[in-house]
């Protein structure tokens, strides 16, 4: 029986009376914040703080980015269960502080200067920031957790009704979002343009018998077995560009991916599909921050018009989007602007012309998430930039008009066809994903498939 205790941890019964207690698995998890965090509670521009219910929330959005589920009723359902719900009760998913961080914050003012070890200005950097840093300044307009490291300690109280034939599931679940935060992605405002990356250092489980941890599972999610007789299974941070390769893969569900031939739907909401790729980045010199300025640069030069012919620190720009810059000017009309599909809104103060999401009935849909996110890994002592293209619809089903907006004169405009993933829709994001592969020999990962 103490071995018992040893391998199942015990959860109090609520109310009174001898109910059976419910088996528990504790988590112990490690991260470490590798890129500057604008994350705070209730008063943003005053104070950066981190909370529990933060990192909570961004393995929400990791968790639904990997259930591998693209029916609405079913993933609240099943999300509902594990992180409750203010119809369906308390979460079974309890996250604390195993050791309270130290943070190192830079206040609302900070100049660049101070990220940059290498003398530079950081318009990259600026421009993946926007909103958080004033790019004519160089400086910050709220203040950011620059660095800490993030030890928890969570539990997964699992239901004793469907323990036996749900567990697993549930678990693989929950280790899949776990390791996807910390392997792409991050926490607080900007976390897809780089900002707040989280790397996962360490991941333990106890409490898991070989129930919920079959060997298959193991194996697919890079879990090793620790300790002799004793159920505790530990997680190997990649160590080069192939293993982090092989990490990302394992987040990819079974029915996140289909077999050859077939063509399921787009899914509803930011999440890994057949359609989705990671291209990571290996930087050669610099930290982290030069990573992301790096990126951030490359798509300024594919993007921007610039201000008389120049771009960043006065380069000549490309121009690859004029017919969006006519567009804005009022010399083309009947069509939204191609780059739409990195996000809207789109602001054109100086032209008064604004392009967003649909207006009009019980929801207004102006703004749309860029599909590509950015995040920065430590692998040994160079940063990996990996870029994650997460194609979802664009539009609700029935509401696919953008409203653009000249002078206050709105118009609504038909969105291009993104009914699949070689609409002309995601072109723009196909050619500058090619751009980065060729540019920095970027290694490719496709969504595997079975």
């Amino acid at each position: 029986m103490a071995q018992v205790a040893n391998f199942i941890g015990r959860a109090k019964p609520v109310g009174q009376g001898h109910q059976p207690r419910l088996p528990v698995t504790r988590i112990r998890v490690g991260y470490g914040l590798v890129t500057p965090a604008f994350i705070a509670g209730a008063k943003p521009t005053s104070k950066a703080e981190l909370r529990i219910p933060s990192i909570k929330g961004a393995l929400r959005f990791w968790w639904r980015a990997c259930a591998g589920i693209n029916n609405v009723k079913d993933l609240r359902q099943r999300e509902a269960q594990l992180f409750g719900s203010a119809s369906g009760g308390q979460s079974r998913l309890r996250i604390a502080w195993a050791k309270e961080p130290i943070r190192w914050v830079w206040d609302k003012g900070t100049t660049l200067e101070k990220w940059n070890k290498r003398g530079r200005s950081l318009y990259g950097t600026a421009y993946l920031g926007y909103g958080v840093i004033n790019a004519q300044k160089q400086e910050l307009t709220r203040p950011c957790i620059r660095s800490c490291s993030l030890s928890l300690d969570m539990r997964l109280v699992h239901d004793r009704n469907s323990y036996a034939q749900s567990g697993a599931a549930e678990l693989a679940g929950l280790v899949r979002s776990i390791m996807a935060l910390g392997l792409l992605g991050g926490i607080g405002s900007k976390s897809r343009k780089g900002f707040g990356s989280l790397v996962l250092e360490e991941l333990t489980i106890e409490g898991a018998t070989g129930d919920l941890l079959t060997s298959e599972l193991c194996r697919n999610l890079s879990l090793i077995k620790v300790g002799g007789r004793s159920a505790t299974w530990t997680w190997q941070p990649p160590v080069n560009v192939g293993q982090l390769a092989g990490r990302i893969r394992a987040l990819y569900p079974p029915s996140s991916v289909t077999r050859e031939g077939k063509s399921p739907p787009l899914p509803e909401w930011t999440a890994l599909s057949p359609y989705s790729s990671h291209h990571l980045v290996p930087m050669q010199r610099g930290g982290a921050i030069e990573a992301v300025d790096t990126i951030g640069a490359e798509l300024v030069r594919y993007r921007s018009w610039g201000k008389n012919g120049k771009i960043l620190d006065g380069q000549p720009r490309e121009g690859n989007f004029k017919d969006d810059h006519d567009l804005a000017k009022d010399t083309i009309t009947g069509r939204h602007p191609r780059r739409v599909v990195f996000g809207l809104p789109h602001n054109y103060p100086r032209d008064k012309f604004t392009v967003s999401g649909p207006n009009g009935g019980r929801q207004r849909i102006d703004r749309r998430a860029s599909p590509l996110l950015l995040h920065v890994h430590w692998l040994g002592d160079k940063p990996v930039i990996v870029v994650s293209f997460l194609p979802a619809r664009f539009l609700p089903r029935g509401r696919e008009r953008l409203t653009v907006e000249r002078n206050r004169n709105p118009k609504q405009v038909t969105l291009d066809s993104h009914s699949d993933i070689d609409s002309r829709l995601w072109q723009p994001i196909h050619d500058f994903l090619a751009r980065i592969s060729q540019r920095f020999e970027a290694v490719e990962i496709i969504a595997p498939s079975v």
